[in-house]
């Protein structure tokens, strides 16, 4: 396998010594700021905000209070700072015309004390982006190293045939001790769904090709891979892909049983449609249940005559060979925010009980659909759902978009999503990302938990049919944190955006 190239390490939660440049203090819980020099940044006595990101190697401390601070990689940051969330990438690259610098849409997964995130760096505004960024953690989320994968698009280091990628999804198969990341690469004359395969997250291979189409259109669309790790599986060491897939019409899932080196054909879910050109299936995300049940959970953003679209699961029994017709999870409606794009895609996870949870953005609880919530549903087997459930963001008034959902043994949760500041957002509006949790399964959740310290302005923010974020933001469990990862931006500056991922680290 391919060494990347490693561009940094990325340290989350080590002590300050406090003393720099130039110093700042804060006595009552307000907004602190760094600038491009190394700052000393002291907090108060209040619940401070601290945002350091982007300028010299700084030194913060927090003091008293329920503190938040946003950092670069070598920032030092104390221990008594309760909420830090780090910039662990950021678009090295200057390729035209990728809007740059821009990282968006990330997916994560965790095993162990690794985790994996993947996301796009240099986004077009038509559509993909240059290339696919990793950042890995082998220590439970407190450090990263990141760096691009090699050999998906005419951008890369080495090169390869695509002229674009998107929609990255990670997995990581424990049978064959490899993790997986799935991008669709558009190319001049085909269209691919490639999977860069690693042994420790951070050295990737050149692509494997699962599918791929000589039609020239757009063939596949919103990828997503899971494993089947539970050791009481008959099908333990198959991995999933599941995709909408033009060429059929129909939401496809194909399985890898060797690590992800080859891929069965695709097998088709009855009674379902994918078009390019349309609403249909889309969104799809595979899950697998300890006894090798898999269930694939998906969109269909075909309306009904009451004007809502429909979550829906469809479930294998047989390790993916056959899928029976879909069942109705919810139907849902949804507000937009005018030119910000944040489609209603579920987001679904499975817990150490084999209960499976899907969460998206619902307007259902308000007159007229004025203002989304975060709404949430669970199975124990994939066929009977709850209904859904309002979680308490608490942010009456304010728009809630992009939720994404993690869980770890029976019955615990996170959900990181974003609160926007405005029901719309042409002509700009804020929008700042929180985490909540629970550990009875939805039942109970705790307080909303703020991830940054200046709220992102959609004005900031990369062109992608809307400015944009991402179509899905990410949150995974290692050992008892939870670890979201998600997107913030600052002012542009020197003709260039300023759009970076970052991610905290959450103890229980």
């Amino acid at each position: 396998m391919r060494p990347p190239r490693l561009a940094a390490v990325v340290v989350i939660g080590t002590l300050a010594v406090v003393t720099g440049a130039s110093a700042a203090t804060l006595a009552t819980g307000k907004l602190l700021r760094g600038t491009s020099r190394p700052d000393r940044l002291a907090g108060g006595r209040g619940d401070d905000r601290i945002a350091a990101e982007g300028g010299g190697r700084d030194r913060i401390s927090c003091g008293r209070g329920a503190d938040v601070v946003t950092a670069d990689p070598a920032d030092r940051v104390a221990r008594d700072c309760e909420t830090l969330s780090r910039r662990i990438s950021v678009d090295p690259t200057r390729v035209e015309p990728g809007q740059h610098e821009t990282e968006v849409e990330p997916d994560s997964d965790s095993f162990g004390k690794t985790t994996v995130a993947v996301f796009q760096v240099g986004r077009f505004s038509g559509g993909a982006a240059t290339d696919i960024g990793f950042s890995t953690s082998k220590d439970g989320g407190r450090t990263w190293e990141f760096g691009t994968l090699p050999g998906l698009t005419q951008f890369s280091r080495p090169g390869g045939d695509a002229f674009a990628a998107s929609d990255p999804s990670v997995a990581y198969d424990a049978r064959h001790g490899t993790w997986l990341t799935l991008s669709l690469l558009p190319g001049p004359g085909f269209t691919a769904l490639a999977v860069s395969r690693s042994v420790d997250g951070l050295g990737w291979s050149t692509p494997v090709y699962a599918a791929r189409s000589p039609l020239n259109q757009l063939a596949y669309d919103k990828e997503w891979v899971a494993c089947d790790n539970w050791a009481s599986s008959p099908f333990r060491g198959n991995c999933y892909l599941s995709y909408s897939d033009f060429t059929t019409g129909h939401l496809s899932t194909q399985t890898s049983r060797d690590g992800g080196l080859t891929w069965s054909p695709g097998i088709p879910v009855p009674d379902t449609v994918a078009s390019a050109s349309g609403p249909g299936i889309v969104g799809a995300q595979p899950l697998v249940r300890p006894d090798g049940r898999l269930v694939v959970i998906f969109d269909d953003a075909e309306e009904d005559a009451a004007g809502s679209g429909s979550i829906l699961a469809s479930i294998s029994t047989d390790g993916g060979a056959s899928f029976g017709r879909p069942r109705l999870v919810a139907r849902f409606g949804t507000h937009g925010l005018g030119s910000l794009r944040a489609p209603a895609l579920v987001s679904s996870a499975v817990d150490g009980a084999g209960r499976i949870y899907a969460t998206w953005p619902d307007c259902r609880f308000h007159d007229g659909c004025r203002t989304n919530d975060v709404v949430i549903a669970s199975s124990a087997d994939g066929a009977t759902w709850s209904g859904a459930a309002r979680v308490p963001t608490t942010a009456e008034g304010r728009d809630r978009v992009l939720p994404a959902v993690g869980a770890a043994e029976a019955g615990r949760l996170a959900l990181v999503y974003y609160v926007s500041s405005r029901s719309t957002c042409s002509g700009g509006c804020s929008l700042s990302p929180r985490l909540i949790t629970s550990t009875t399964g939805g039942a109970s959740w705790t307080a909303p938990r703020r991830l940054d310290a200046l709220a992102t302005s959609s004005t900031w923010l990369a062109d992608a049919g809307g400015k944009f974020l991402g179509d899905y933001m990410a949150v995974s469990f290692s050992g008892k944190a939870a670890l979201p990862v998600f997107v913030l931006a600052q002012p542009p500056s020197g003709g260039r955006l300023h759009e970076a991922v970052f991610a905290a680290r959450i103890p229980r």
